[in-house]
């Protein structure tokens, strides 16, 4: 026996087959969501490293800047012990030559060691500069990632109203979205030039 078409029937089963293929899309777009929160998540976790190795780069800096201060304070302390003692005993006519003898080699002694604490203070400036350049590199890295978070956390929004209204544009304009971010956070990782 042959079964009569159920004009009813057919239409239940349409909607059926409608809704699965809705929950469908719909699992899609909840995935896509997904993935672009954990890119976000990642992309965050690296601006916040960058962050934090930038402030410990300017806090070595600071030390280090701290360090020359204190070498140029020493060198220019023993340069002037040396230029008085050097006077005295140049002046010191009335001294005994024992006295003379003693004030020339106190001048000697505070004169040694010139060459090695301007050295050092230079070296602790230099240090300065790479660790500003550092810091200021690490800075900026971390100003791009947190764009591209930005542009994921937007991505994020519009791909959720998208599956919200069942709209495929939207997903479309997500997926761009997700993609600049995506663009800003390769972007951080380019050696930059000048800094």
């Amino acid at each position: 026996m042959q079964d009569e078409f159920d004009a009813h029937k057919a239409v239940e089963e349409a909607q059926e087959r409608g809704e699965h293929a809705g929950e469908a899309k719909f699992r899609g777009i909840l995935l896509l969501a997904a993935l672009v929160a954990v890119i976000a998540a990642i992309a965050s976790l690296l601006s916040n490293q960058h962050a934090t190795a930038a402030l410990q780069a300017k806090n070595e800096a600071i030390l280090d800047q701290a360090h020359a201060t204190d070498a140029w304070n020493f060198y220019e302390a023993r340069s002037i012990k040396q230029h008085i003692y050097q006077a005295a005993s140049d002046a010191a006519s009335q001294l005994s030559a024992t006295s003379r003898a003693q004030l020339a080699a106190t001048a000697k002694h505070e004169g040694r060691d010139q060459g090695a604490l301007l050295k050092q203070a230079q070296q602790y400036e230099a240090q300065v500069e790479v660790d500003n350049r550092r810091s200021e590199e690490l800075m900026h890295r971390h100003e791009i990632l947190e764009a591209s978070v930005t542009f994921f956390e937007v991505s994020i929004a519009i791909v959720s109203i998208a599956g919200i209204v069942a709209s495929r544009w939207l997903v479309g304009v997500g997926i761009v979205v997700a993609l600049i971010g995506f663009g800003f956070g390769i972007y951080s990782f380019v050696p930059t030039l000048g800094l």
